[in-house]
């Protein structure tokens, strides 16, 4: 949220861009439903710039905030992530999984990317699939990995080798 109210923010991006040799939109920012609602108006601005310049913006946390849809019609963004939260009860929860399908279905309506975060089981991506959120973070995927190990595993699928 500091960040994203900092004047410098888009210049500072575009410094870490070239440095990094990366096209904008291979760059998503993750901003919180809070974040979005410190200062509206500079907040839209900052969301027009960022996708001006072809950064992709993703609101996180959805449905644990400020989840006014008033206010999110004036926001111009890509991605909708579903909570950990939701995910982690939907299975077991009438009320959860009503709240899953329907964010996916907002999602959908809107245009955006849904993506659920925590999903821990198969079960849990077969439900999301089936209400047609197909992307996904949590455990099911892999556990934190050390940047060396990562670096080896990326290296591994660059180079069609098993990591070492």
């Amino acid at each position: 949220p500091v960040q994203f109210s900092m004047p410098s923010l888009l210049e500072d991006l575009r410094r870490v861009l070239d440095l990094h040799q990366l096209a904008p939109a291979q760059l998503a920012l993750e901003v919180t439903e809070s974040a979005l609602m410190h200062n509206l108006e500079n907040t839209r601005e900052q969301l027009q710039q960022l996708r001006r310049l072809g950064v992709r913006v993703a609101i996180d946390y959805f449905g644990t905030g400020y989840s006014s849809l008033a206010y999110r019609r004036h926001f111009e963004l890509d991605t909708m992530k579903i909570d950990r939260l939701f995910i982690a009860n939907m299975l077991e929860s009438e009320r959860d999984a009503a709240i899953v399908s329907s964010i996916i279905e907002l999602g959908r309506n809107l245009g955006l990317e849904v993506i659920a975060e925590g999903v821990e089981t198969e079960a849990q991506k077969e439900f999301l699939a089936r209400h047609g959120c197909v992307y996904f973070q949590g455990y099911l995927l892999g556990r934190p990995t050390p940047v060396a190990d990562l670096e080896a595993l990326i290296e591994s699928a660059a180079t069609g080798t098993a990591p070492r």
